[in-house]
């Protein structure tokens, strides 16, 4: 037998001095032999072979290995040089939460709930007026946005004899006769200033008016003057005054008008850099003690931005 490193200089020798392609006829030989030779199954244990009747074999099998690999190594398709990428796992986005609203955004328009509001006033492009109520509120505002009055929505409402209100204004007249005030005739001009309203209130004589007070709201200073509706002409406290102009009785220009009989505007007049606000707090002999304490408590929540 062999000694087993002669078979190995064998196989080394062929394959590095043989050729490195089977000719077509061999290899369509060595095919067919493959393809109709039976295999022989072993039933019995595995035996070492005898080394001597091996090596033949074994030459010719290495013959073909070498064949079979180099017709592969043609037709295998070319392998990526790297290593393959694989996609690295990207977190799934996660939704921006919605911001919550700032209390300037909420709507300043009809029923309010509890909470802090900011409103254009009617007097420039950018004064404002921020403001906490209480729910059931609701507001006039003319054009959208810009708020020119606030009352509360319970029973009482604005008339008498416990109603309750604001109003946000800048008056430049006052009528002469507040019961027959249609046209301008006998209109009072009033100056551009706080202080001139303060004076033309104080010089009419067609209702009662107070002596000014000093008052700060909003962060301004100012003065209040209170005035108060007669008890004629009004019929009841329904606000209607028979025998006036369009049954209303105004103390200036405007859509709002006296309430009923000693319906008391708190006329706040205030100086906001230069520009004449007038906030109005109107409340009646009948307002209860609790209508009045939530008056004052949205009074001094508020805080004016010029």
């Amino acid at each position: 037998m062999n000694a087993p490193h002669d078979l190995d200089r064998q196989l080394s020798a062929f394959l590095a001095d043989g050729p490195t392609e089977l000719p077509d006829p061999s290899f369509d030989a060595v095919r067919d032999r493959m393809e109709t030779t039976r295999q022989r199954v072993v039933l019995g244990p595995w035996r070492v072979p005898d080394m001597s009747k091996f090596v033949p074999y074994a030459l010719g099998a290495a013959a073909v290995v070498v064949a079979l690999a180099v017709g592969i190594q043609f037709l295998r398709p070319a392998e990526p040089s790297g290593p393959a990428a694989v996609p690295s796992a990207q977190p799934s986005a996660l939704p921006s939460p919605t911001p919550a609203a700032s209390p300037s955004s909420r709507p300043i328009q009809g029923t309010l709930q509890a909470g802090r509001y900011t409103a254009a006033l009617p007097v420039d492009d950018t004064m404002t007026v921020a403001f906490t109520v209480p729910g059931g509120w609701e507001t006039y505002t003319d054009p959208p946005g810009v708020l020119r009055g606030l009352s509360p929505v319970a029973e009482s409402g604005t008339a008498g004899p416990g109603g309750i209100a604001f109003q946000f204004r800048d008056v430049t007249t006052l009528k002469g006769d507040p019961c027959h005030w249609s046209g301008t005739d006998d209109d009072i001009p009033v100056g551009p200033t706080a202080d001139d309203l303060v004076q033309a209130l104080q010089d009419q004589t067609a209702y009662e008016a107070s002596d000014p007070v000093d008052v700060v709201v909003g962060g301004y200073a100012g003065q209040r003057v209170d005035i108060v509706s007669p008890s004629e002409p009004f019929k009841g406290q329904n606000g209607i005054a028979s025998g006036c102009d369009e049954d209303a009785w105004r103390f200036w220009d405007g859509e709002i008008y006296a309430q009923g009989p000693a319906n008391r505007w708190q006329t706040n007049i205030l100086d906001v850099d230069g520009t004449r606000l007038v906030i109005v707090v109107q409340d009646f002999p009948g307002t209860s003690a609790e209508d009045r304490a939530e008056l004052d408590a949205i009074v001094e929540s508020m805080v004016i931005e010029p």
